[in-house]
């Protein structure tokens, strides 16, 4: 009989961001924007003000989508046990695997169980007769960074466009009472903590 262990414990984490606009550029930006359309200029006065007051923002503390929505500490660990042993007509092997691994990616973890069972029973010097079973029970929570149902479930796209700074009274769990229903080619912006609270 023989015995094995395998074992394996990681870190991650978000090696690079993309560069954001400051809550400054980001609001400049906009304002440039806006003035293609009065409609668009009334809202933007509305919403932060004048030209003359931008320059309010620039002592806005920056909020870092990326940081909040994907850049958390990830930690992974594998463990794998097994035996095996047998004779000259009979042989066997069994093991087990245990995976868990918490993302980088908020609220997104994957915990598997792995089972394997493996026999052999020789009849004859030419013929061997053989039986395998495998088992596994796979749980994954979170969603990735992507999303198949389209572009607006897209965490790195939120993380990187949502506008860089809080309202005042506002949480990092608030919606954007002035972000825009469509952003551009039918796609909307969405909060990317709220958007990683809402799906499991």
């Amino acid at each position: 009989l023989q015995v094995f262990y395998n074992g394996f414990v990681g870190v991650k984490f978000l090696a690079n961001k993309l560069k954001v606009l400051s809550p400054y550029e980001y609001l400049l930006y906009n304002y440039e924007k806006s003035l293609g359309s009065s409609a668009d200029s009334a809202t933007f006065r509305k919403n932060y003000g004048s030209f003359d007051t931008l320059v309010n923002y620039k002592n806005n503390e920056l909020v870092d989508w990326q940081k909040e929505a994907v850049g958390k500490t990830g930690f992974s660990q594998t463990h794998n046990i097994g035996f095996n042993g047998g004779n000259s007509k009979v042989t066997y092997n069994f093991s087990y695997t245990h995976n868990n691994d918490k993302a980088i990616v908020l609220n997104s973890t994957y915990k598997r169980h792995l089972l394997n069972l493996k026999g052999d029973y020789k009849l004859t010097n030419k013929i061997k007769v053989g039986l395998g079973v495998r088992y596994t029970n796979q749980f994954v929570t979170g969603a990735g960074v992507s999303d198949e149902k389209g572009s607006s479930y897209n965490r790195l796209r939120n993380a990187v466009k949502y506008r860089p700074f809080l309202l005042p009274n506002q949480s990092l769990l608030d919606d954007d009472p002035f972000n825009p229903d469509v952003v551009g080619n039918g796609l909307t912006l969405t909060n990317p903590i709220l958007l990683a609270n809402s799906e499991t």
